[in-house]
């Protein structure tokens, strides 16, 4: 198992993003960040790109709500890693009225208390 903070970290990040208060998550990662999003983009940046990019991404809806079935954190042992995994639920509203409904698994790398990657896979409701 791994320490539980890591978890409270990856939720207060969701959190942020579904109520479009990225901003507040600044001090949660680390000085250089992969992210790997289901739609196949990876982005690569310091903080303040993360923050602008999720800002930007967030501001294509106009509602948001997450609902989170399950999480955990873990350490590899072989490798000296603390992940978090998450299982949950988005819906969503974009600005042109389109309701969207996302299953999502996403796995989060953290050292000494701070994101420096994600991966997130999705399944959509038909």
């Amino acid at each position: 198992m791994g320490d539980p903070k890591n978890a409270k970290i990856v939720l207060d990040i969701w959190k942020a993003y579904q109520d479009n208060k990225l901003e507040d998550t600044k001090t949660l990662w680390a000085d250089s960040v992969t992210l790997q999003f289901a739609n196949g983009f990876t982005f690569h940046g310091n903080p303040d790109s993360v923050l602008a990019g999720g800002k930007a991404d967030r501001n294509n809806y106009t509602s948001l709500t997450d609902s989170v079935d399950a999480w955990i954190s873990t350490k590899s042992t072989d490798r000296n890693e603390e992940w978090v995994c998450i299982w949950g639920r988005e819906y969503s509203t974009s600005k042109k009225g389109k309701k969207d409904t996302t299953n999502l698994q996403e796995i989060w790398r953290l050292k000494e208390g701070k994101v420096n990657f994600m991966a997130q896979f999705t399944a959509h409701h038909r």
